[in-house]
């Protein structure tokens, strides 16, 4: 007697009750899906939202790009980067709605030699373009005499009078803004 009080045997299950067991896991299935899904859809537009805000501030076809450079003893910079950089952008936007002002200022490594490639491979692809290599040093601008010291030198506390550094990189830079005050460009 004790015996049939502590194990009751469980009733066996029919088919009736794994029907719903299996339509609970389909509708679960379903339900993971479609959310999976929405988050999905979700993604992709706003992706072809960012892409038309885009090309809503994409650049006019009539536009024209002014690229100023000023180097000095960039050799390395030059030849592992920049020139292949400026050619990929330059095929990127068009050669011909860009307009490329490169100025070298007395570089003592090949810094020359690695603009004149740069040159070489900007005129094949036909980019108008102003290179200006020059010999003139920042010591040669520092030597000038004095009389000449003018606007850009200050007199420091020993007595001398030195070329400032800001003023010195101005003067470049103006240097390599210069053709766009040519009418042309």
């Amino acid at each position: 007697m004790l015996a049939d009080t502590l194990y009751k045997p469980r009733p066996r299950r029919t088919r009736r009750f794994r029907l719903p067991r299996l339509l609970h896991a389909l509708i679960s299935l379903f339900l993971v899906w479609s959310a999976i899904e929405t988050y999905s859809l979700s993604n992709h537009f706003d992706r072809i939202d960012r892409a038309a805000e885009y090309q809503d501030h994409a650049m006019p076809l009539s536009a024209r790009i002014f690229i100023a450079s000023i180097h000095w003893n960039d050799e390395e910079v030059l030849r592992s980067h920049w020139n292949n950089a400026v050619l990929d952008l330059v095929r990127a936007l068009g050669p011909d709605r860009v307009f490329l002002s490169i100025y070298e200022s007395g570089s003592y490594d090949n810094t020359k030699g690695a603009i004149r490639e740069l040159d070489a491979d900007l005129e094949d692809l036909g980019v108008p373009r102003k290179v200006v290599l020059s010999d003139v040093t920042h010591e040669d601008d520092i030597q000038v005499p004095d009389m000449e010291k003018g606007e850009g030198w200050i007199d420091t506390d020993e007595g001398e009078r030195e070329l400032r550094r800001i003023p010195y990189l101005a003067r470049l830079r103006n240097q390599s803004l210069q053709p766009l005050k040519a009418p042309q460009h």
